[in-house]
């Protein structure tokens, strides 16, 4: 499992869940239970955020299709993979990855520091 916690200006931006998805695949929402799921983890982490749902300003839900050739889930398949299919004059194309910045670990944490005591929100 992938946990991030990235900031960025005035807001933090922390996740991603893998859950297993089986609602509208062309409207995917994020759940309560999502919610709450990032929520404990997140104030585990850094206890003095006590965050709660009204500190959460918006959210967004993706879906990361598990492809394999033989119809099995690539869960586990690692972070590479592509697939491309220009025959019908349209483009399909998905890129399989994880939403990242180019800062370190060490970074994240220096900023999370410098956050702490100065009154502004994680």
């Amino acid at each position: 499992m992938c946990f991030l916690v990235l900031p960025r200006e005035n807001k933090t931006y922390f996740g991603t869940t893998d859950t297993d998805y089986t609602g509208d695949l062309a409207n995917p929402m994020v759940t309560q239970e999502d919610v709450d799921y990032l929520l404990d983890i997140v104030n585990n982490r850094f206890p003095e955020a006590n965050l709660t749902l009204d500190d959460i300003e918006s959210g967004w839900a993706g879906l990361r299709p598990l492809l394999s050739g033989n119809g099995a889930s690539d869960y586990n398949g690692g972070n590479n993979g592509k697939l491309s299919d220009d025959s019908f004059n349209s483009l399909i194309e998905m890129v399989k990855g994880y939403l990242n910045n180019e800062k370190t670990r060490d970074d994240v944490e220096h900023d999370l520091t410098h956050l702490e005591g100065s009154g502004q929100r994680f």
